[in-house]
C-alpha cells in the first residue's frame, strides 16, 4: 500500500497541508520541519503521485521562460521549431512555456525580456545569451536571490550560475573544421579567411578559437589571413567575399562560422571561384544543401538545431515537476559532418 501524506503527518506531528508544502516546495515552511518531513518520507519509501501533483499544478502551473534571439536567421528558425514543440509538450503536461524572441543579438533587449518573464512568474529560464556583463550580473542575481534555475542553449556564458549548457561543443567543432580544412588543402596549405557573425556571440568566438588552436598546433602550412564579421547577414557576407577574392592573393579557403552562407556561395559563383576556393560552413539548411550539391560548399558542420531548442524546456520542466536533477554540466549535441554524399 502506498505511503500517504496522512501517515507522514501523523509521524511528524503536523498537518497534511504542511506535508504537501514540504514535499512539493509550495509555500512557507520552517526549514527544520521540512527536513524532518522529507526524512520521514524517505524512510517510509514515499513515492509522489504524478496525478496528484498534476492536479495541484493545475492551479499553479509550472512556468518556464525562454529567450531566443536572431529569429530571422534560418538556423534559429529551426531552433524555434524545437522550442514551440516543447511548448506543446509541456502544455499537455499542465505546464506553460513563455517565449520571448527577437531578431537581433541585443543584450539590452534580452535584459528587458528577462524582466518581462520574471514579472510573469517564470520559475526557470532557458536562454541563448549575448555576451554581456550586465546581462550576466542580472542572471546571477536572479539565481542568488530567487534560486532561478537557468539553462543556456546554442551559446554559453562564462562564469554564469547555470544548471547546464545544451548545444554544440564549439571548441571541438572548430578543431574538427581545422582537420577538414587540412584535408581539403591536401597538405599543401594555403591562405584561409574566417567569416564570423558577431563579436559578442560566444559560439562564433569558440568555433574560431578552436580552429585557430588546431591550425597553430597541427597545421602550420595553413595561414589564417583575417577574420571578418558579417552580422549573420547574407548581403554583408557577399560583400566580404567579393572583396576578399580581389584583395587576398591566392586565397585558398573560407571557414564560415555563422549564418550568411548563401552570400558567400553567391560571391564565389559570380567570381568563378566556386570549387577552387574551398568552403566549410555550419548548419544544414535549404541554401547550404543546395550549394553543397553544386560543389560550392565542401563540408557542412551540422549541430542539430531542433534539439537545441527542444531539450532545455523539457529538462527544466522535469526538474521543477519531478525533481529530476541535471547531472551533466554540458549536454553536447553531435558534431555531424555533412558532404554532398550524405546530405
Amino acid at each position: 500500500m502506498p505511503v500517504t501524506y496522512k501517515q507522514i503527518a501523523e509521524i511528524v506531528g503536523v498537518s497534511r497541508g504542511t506535508v504537501d508544502r514540504a514535499l512539493n516546495d509550495r509555500g512557507r515552511i520552517d526549514p527544520d520541519v521540512k527536513r524532518r518531513i522529507q526524512q520521514v518520507a524517505k524512510e517510509l519509501g514515499f513515492q509522489p503521485s504524478h496525478i496528484g501533483r498534476a492536479l495541484a499544478r493545475a492551479k499553479n502551473p509550472v512556468k518556464i521562460g525562454v529567450i531566443v534571439h536572431l529569429t530571422k536567421i534560418p538556423f534559429f528558425q529551426q531552433v524555434i521549431q524545437g522550442i514551440r514543440q516543447a511548448r506543446t509538450d509541456i502544455a499537455n503536461l499542465g505546464g506553460e512555456l513563455l517565449i520571448e524572441e527577437f531578431p537581433s543579438l541585443d543584450a539590452k533587449m534580452q535584459i528587458k525580456s528577462l524582466d518581462i518573464l520574471i514579472r510573469q512568474g517564470v520559475q526557470a529560464l532557458a536562454i541563448s545569451p549575448a555576451q554581456d556583463e550586465e546581462l550576466k550580473d542580472r542572471l546571477n542575481e536572479l539565481y542568488e536571490t530567487k534560486g532561478l534555475p537557468i539553462i543556456t542553449f546554442n551559446t554559453d556564458m562564462e562564469d554564469l550560475k547555470r544548471m547546464c549548457y545544451v548545444g554544440l561543443d564549439n571548441i571541438k567543432a572548430g578543431r574538427t573544421s581545422a582537420g577538414l580544412m587540412n584535408l581539403l588543402l591536401k597538405e599543401l596549405g594555403g591562405k584561409v579567411l574566417i567569416i564570423s557573425g558577431h563579436s559578442n556571440n560566444r559560439a562564433n568566438l569558440q568555433r574560431t578559437e578552436g580552429f585557430i588552436q588546431e591550425v597553430g598546433s597541427q597545421f602550420t602550412n595553413i595561414e589564417i589571413v583575417d577574420r571578418r564579421y558579417n552580422e549573420d547577414d547574407d548581403d554583408k557576407a557577399y560583400g566580404i567575399t567579393m572583396t576578399a577574392v580581389k584583395e587576398i592573393r591566392e586565397l585558398a579557403a573560407i571557414y564560415m562560422v555563422s549564418s550568411g552562407q548563401a552570400g558567400v556561395c553567391r560571391a564565389l559563383e559570380e567570381t568563378g571561384n566556386a570549387g577552387r576556393v574551398k568552403l566549410i560552413v555550419y548548419d544544414t539548411l535549404p541554401d547550404t544543401v543546395e550549394y553543397i550539391q553544386k560543389d560550392v560548399i565542401d563540408f557542412i558542420i551540422d549541430q542539430n538545431a531542433f534539439a537545441q531548442g527542444n531539450r532545455p524546456p523539457h529538462i527544466l520542466f522535469n526538474f521543477l515537476f519531478n525533481g529530476q536533477p541535471v547531472e551533466e554540466e554540458n549536454i553536447f549535441t553531435d558534431i555531424n559532418i555533412k558532404t554532398k554524399y550524405n546530405i
